[in-house]
């Protein structure tokens, strides 16, 4: 994953899930700053997320309390879309929970 600019929307020591591509907010955003095990109204909708975090990754799971299928999101990185398959699944509009994981 190649560095990427730090969206303005996301604070230090948080990770930012968009219900938008390229960390927009339009679609809504969902911050965190240690994990969602549901992520409500932008459930099965995010589109794209970046992780601020200080020191640890994050990992965003298909289901429900950091469960099912799951991405690691490098600290100081992201996915501008989660439209993509990683072999089996496509990510844009899967994603339940999330949280940092050190």
């Amino acid at each position: 994953m190649p560095a990427q600019a730090v969206p303005s929307n996301c604070s230090p020591g948080l990770t930012c899930l968009y219900g938008s591509e390229d960390y927009k907010t339009a679609g809504g955003v969902y911050r965190f700053e240690f994990g969602v095990p549901s992520i409500g109204a932008l459930d099965n909708k995010v589109k794209s997320v970046y992780n601020y975090g200080r020191s640890c990754n994050a990992r965003i799971y298909m289901d429900t309390n950091y469960t099912g299928r799951n991405l690691l999101i490098p600290r100081g990185g992201g996915y501008k879309t989660l439209d993509f398959y990683d072999g089996i699944y496509n990510w844009s509009h899967s994603v339940s929970s999330a949280k940092f994981v050190c």
